[in-house]
């Protein structure tokens, strides 16, 4: 159980990275060079357009996974070893 939490929490700790990676490497300088008014519009099609499910989830696993597998009791595993 352990090995399949600690799989999950680098998967989705990784993709949510990778997000924000794009994000502010690529969509936010691209962004940046409209004007005001237009980046106010263009940050909400992008908001509209995000798939809320898929982010929310991607993102509360990157926060609650990563805690789960360090709770987890492992036979065998010390209290000094997490």
């Amino acid at each position: 159980m352990a090995t399949l939490l600690l799989a999950l929490a680098v998967a989705s700790t990784g993709l949510y990275a990778g997000f924000l990676l794009v994000f502010l490497t690529g969509i936010m300088p691209a962004l940046g060079r409209l004007t005001d008014a237009a980046f106010v519009t263009a940050m909400r099609r992008v908001n509209e357009a995000v798939p809320r499910a898929v982010f929310l989830t991607v993102f509360a696993a990157s926060a609650v996974l990563p805690v789960a597998a360090y709770l987890v009791p492992v036979e065998g595993r010390t209290g000094a070893q997490r």
